[in-house]
């Protein structure tokens, strides 16, 4: 499994199956199944360094996506509970999923445009302390250039008995971020961060302990994706980096 765990990781900020060549991948000439929109279909290359089978045809969700719609259906209450939500730059078919529950209060985010509910500097958030229940941030921190503000921003807004969701891509091998806020070409920021609207490549133990500094408690859900076995990872092509489940102070088991 940790052979596995290591050939599925990230590579230029996606989590990604492309070190799994056709010899390699057991079910290559199976169809793949999509979690999200429950077509089966074979999955396109995607990605500035090609990953095999990584986009869904039909939604076009990646492997991350289709990772955060299990976690979010099979480990949170966000189908259950009455709840406020704000999304940030939410995937669009997630969102129209989120925004057709009835138990939900959702509101999707992003700087400009009219495709968001409210449009929202995430690094100065004008909204009162301590208003959403949930906060989802998924892949958005590593084109922040102050995130670290945008960390305290996030925990400021959070309800105290609520969780923020928070992901962003790794290095694949580094444990501490690189940046240099120098560095504004796309081309350059290309080269060293993987995409070129990136501005850091985050390492784990350096982003955990931003998350820290911030005031979040949290905890790290990458082990729900490994349980359900190769074959469902493969053939719904699943990422196994950890989402992050942050609070203003950890639950108590009673809670």
């Amino acid at each position: 499994m940790k052979k596995f765990i290591l050939m599925a990781c990230i590579m230029f900020g996606f989590q990604t199956y492309g070190t799994l060549g056709a010899t390699q991948d057991p079910l290559s000439k199976h169809p793949n199944q999509c979690v999200i929109c429950n077509k089966e279909s074979t999955f396109r290359a995607y990605g500035i360094k090609k990953r095999d089978r990584a986009q869904c045809p039909h939604c076009y969700s990646l492997e991350r996506h289709r990772t955060l719609c299990q976690y979010l259906k099979n480990h949170t209450n966000l189908f259950k509970d009455t709840l406020s939500v704000l999304h940030f730059s939410p995937n669009p078919i997630i969102a129209k999923i989120l925004s057709a529950q009835p138990n939900l209060d959702y509101y999707t985010s992003d700087l400009q445009g009219n495709h968001v509910r409210i449009n929202l500097d995430i690094t100065d958030i004008k909204l009162p302390y301590e208003s959403f229940d949930i906060i989802i941030c998924y892949h958005v921190l590593e084109h922040i250039v102050e995130d670290r503000i945008a960390l305290l921003e996030l925990h400021r807004i959070l309800k105290p008995t609520g969780y923020a969701l928070i992901q962003v891509p790794y290095h694949p091998v580094n444990q501490f971020t690189l940046e240099d806020k120098n560095v504004t070409s796309p081309k350059e920021r290309l080269r060293l961060y993987g995409q070129s609207n990136h501005v850091r490549y985050y390492g784990q133990a350096d982003f955990e302990q931003r998350l820290t500094e911030s005031g979040f408690t949290w905890e790290r859900a990458d082990t729900f994706v490994q349980e359900l076995g190769d074959d469902v990872i493969t053939r719904n092509r699943l990422c196994v980096h950890p989402i992050y489940k942050c609070y203003k102070s950890m639950p108590t088991s009673e809670s």
